[in-house]
């Protein structure tokens, strides 16, 4: 995916709102920004047979302001291929099961998430799972996050697996506070793409 970032800054008079999907709004003392302020996101399933699909496929992590927002969603939300916000954060999968295999499969298995994002993004983001935890490993210039989950019985042609949502959060006094710091954020999230990849392992 072509790495790019959607981060032109318009002020406008105070006061003034622009919402509607797909746009930022920032309110500050002075003016409001509205722009596209977002990070690529890359997302895929992976199996050694048949195949795993995450359901919706985020393409984006959204960065809105936690006090005002677009159309009631604030804060950091996941965006869908359709430019459609991803409900609750929640990425399921779907298992489909090959011709190869008959049409059907039966067994066991775990899933791993790992997702991976720039160090730069990390300093800004706190990223979550709802109800379970993520172990992180920082790197020098990425950090990773891993879950993997209990035994799951995968049995049938097709098979949806549920998933922790993710909950993403700014980290503590990370987040814009007027445009100077807004522009400071756009400039670090330039050119970053978080990866997020689930991997489906049968049991042996």
């Amino acid at each position: 995916m072509k790495k790019k970032i959607f981060a032109t800054v318009l002020p406008i008079l105070a006061g003034i709102t622009l919402v509607g999907t797909g746009f930022s709004v920032w309110y500050f003392t002075s003016n409001n920004t509205t722009a596209n302020l977002s990070v690529d996101v890359d997302m895929a399933g992976y199996v050694s047979v048949g195949s795993l699909t995450p359901t919706p496929t985020a393409t984006k992590l959204y960065l809105d302001s936690t006090k005002t927002g677009d159309n009631g969603h604030k804060g950091i939300n996941l965006m869908s291929s359709d430019s459609d916000y991803v409900s609750d954060n929640d990425i399921d999968l779907t298992f489909t099961a090959t011709t190869e295999d008959s049409g059907t499969i039966s067994g066991n298995a775990t899933v791993t998430l790992t997702l991976t994002v720039d160090n730069k993004v990390d300093s800004y983001i706190a990223f979550g799972l709802e109800g379970e935890t993520f172990t992180r490993n920082a790197g020098d210039s990425t950090t990773t996050y891993t879950y993997t989950t209990d035994s799951i019985a995968v049995n049938g042609a097709t098979v949806n697996i549920d998933m922790p949502a993710f909950t993403f959060a700014y980290e503590s006094g990370m987040e814009p506070t007027d445009v100077d710091s807004y522009n400071t954020l756009a400039r670090v999230i330039t050119d970053s793409t978080i990866t997020i990849e689930y991997k489906l392992t049968w049991a042996n």
